[in-house]
């Protein structure tokens, strides 16, 4: 995720993940992770989508969301 998101979630605790979160991940959407979310899939995690909104704009370039993906 985006660091500067990730201090919402420090409540979740550091145990072995239960569930796959995309949202405003940016750099960090690649294929490492997505592999890693892959495997969570097919063992039955739930897939939960942040936001709904498909684009953004940042420093006047447009961004896409993973969400849509």
């Amino acid at each position: 995720m985006h660091p500067a998101i990730a201090p919402l979630f420090d409540d979740l605790g550091s145990g072995p993940p239960d569930c796959v979160l995309l949202g405003d991940a940016r750099e960090q959407l690649n294929f490492a992770n997505l592999n890693k979310a892959l495997e969570l899939l097919l063992e039955g995690a739930p897939l939960i989508g942040i936001g709904r909104n498909r684009r953004f704009r940042e420093e006047g370039t447009g961004c896409w969301m993973p969400v849509p993906f």
